[in-house]
């Protein structure tokens, strides 16, 4: 048995077929040549990546940002999945910024934690469930003071100082 690819690589090599009993064209019609039909086959549609607004704070920054407001509320500690999706929207009404799709936002919040996916056993309704929790750490020393989302980027954005060194 022929796979598919064989058989169409088969029937393509093959001569095209001529008409066993050629119609002459009827007196109103032009004469029309005889024309292989192909039948025409539309391309699937690639998947477009969504693009970001200009000017639209990349899902790092949102994932930096959701940090910063965790830490500087008090909410450190193990936090569920879900309830941290809950802060998140909270965090872009209160700054004004539209919220990105949470999955964007997890994957980068995951990799300034330390790339772990840690889950903790949770009782809900006499049920069971194994969810996902993220662990936010503590604020660094000294930096516990909320920002408000424009001092929050000024500090984000700036640049670290050129430190010259003198040639031996």
């Amino acid at each position: 048995m022929l796979s598919r690819i064989a058989q169409w690589l088969r029937r393509r090599a093959a001569p095209p077929r001529e008409p066993s009993s050629p119609t002459p064209p009827a007196a109103s019609e032009p004469p029309v040549a005889d024309v292989a039909v192909v039948p025409v086959v539309q391309a699937t549609p690639r998947r477009r990546r969504r693009r970001r607004e200009p000017g639209a704070l990349p899902p790092e920054l949102h994932a930096q940002r959701l940090l910063h407001w965790c830490q500087t509320s008090g909410s450190t500690g193990e936090i569920l999945a879900a309830d941290l999706a809950e802060i998140y929207l909270h965090q872009c009404a209160w700054d004004l910024v539209e919220p990105l799709p949470w999955q964007a936002v997890a994957v980068e919040l995951r990799r300034l934690l330390g790339g772990r996916k840690d889950y903790r056993w949770v009782e809900r309704d006499g049920t069971r469930h194994r969810l996902r929790v993220y662990r936010i750490p503590p604020p660094p020393r000294g930096d516990s003071t909320f920002l408000e989302l424009g001092a929050w980027l000024a500090r984000e954005m700036a640049q670290e100082p050129v430190q010259l060194r003198r040639a031996a």
